[in-house]
């Protein structure tokens, strides 16, 4: 018998009993099957009833920061319940043109941020999307101007 079986007869058992006694709860839910995302000390996976989807908890520039034609756009993502950030999900993108940012930070918490490598002009838009490990999504949209005057002086 495998492994597995074993614990799930042991699970069964104990689930059983514990219905019977009345004090069923929803942790039990964790011990269901494992390898479906349980929590593995050290490996940033919680199991997916637990979780919370990251977000954008700062981003750049807002209109006062702008005194450049090529601000540094920046973006932090940040997961609450300590799901790790799968870094190669990162996806940017400022005027309809995908952007490489650099990348710092890890685990639950990334920064990430870009030089443009052409002037900005006027009205500029950026989207940022980013997933943690368990593949919930984060996305943030917006936009800021590029004052006419920036760079005549």
């Amino acid at each position: 018998m495998s492994h597995y079986h074993a614990f799930k007869g042991v699970f069964l058992t104990v689930c059983f009993a514990a219905l019977l006694a009345g004090c069923a709860t929803e942790s039990h839910k964790a011990l269901e099957s494992p390898g479906d995302g349980i929590n593995k000390v050290g490996t940033g996976v919680v199991d997916k009833d637990e979780t919370c989807p990251p977000e954008v908890t700062d981003w750049s520039p807002k209109i006062e920061e702008i005194y450049t034609r090529r601000p540094t756009i920046t973006a932090t993502f940040r997961s609450d319940c300590g799901t790790d950030i799968d870094i190669s999900s990162i996806q940017m993108v400022v005027d309809s043109e995908e952007a490489y940012p650099e990348i710092s930070g890890g685990g639950s918490e990334v920064t990430v941020a870009f030089k443009p490598y052409r002037d900005l002009f006027y009205d500029c838009e950026v989207t940022v999307r980013v997933q943690d490990v368990n593949g919930q999504t984060a996305e943030k949209t917006w936009s800021f101007e590029v004052p006419y005057w920036v760079g005549q002086f």
